[in-house]
């Protein structure tokens, strides 16, 4: 399809010049301005069907290289290990052990123990 487009508009573009040319030796002065004015307007009609046509085929690629990177992916996380690289214990969740690591990080800081394994004092986290 995108040939297809590239090849009207490289016709029309052609036959606009062929027009362009034809009224410049064919038309008489007042016939010549109407004529390179409408072989203008073919011309352009033309360049723009032809960018269709090139817009059209750069998507195509866009559309192929994506599924062939699709397909490096896919590839890619088939041959990565099963294994399970996060440090938290099961039944951990996320929120709990990132609110464990912040108390611990207060604490080590500062050099206060938080009372009943909590988050550290007031006191600690302002001195």
């Amino acid at each position: 399809m995108a040939g297809l487009l590239k090849a009207v508009g490289g016709l029309v573009i052609g036959i606009a010049i062929l027009f362009g040319i034809a009224t410049l030796f064919i038309g008489s002065a007042a016939g010549v301005a109407a004529g390179l004015i409408g072989a203008l307007s073919y011309a352009f009609s033309g360049a723009v069907i032809f960018a269709l046509g090139l817009m059209l085929e750069h998507l195509e690629a866009i559309r192929r290289e994506c599924d062939r990177q699709s397909d490096m992916l896919t590839d890619l996380l088939r041959k990565m290990p099963k294994t399970d690289a996060s440090p938290r214990g099961p039944g951990v969740s996320p929120s709990i052990s990132w609110q464990n690591r912040l108390s611990n990080s207060r604490i080590s800081r500062h050099g206060a123990t938080p009372p009943h394994g909590g988050a550290p004092s007031a006191l600690a986290i302002k001195s």
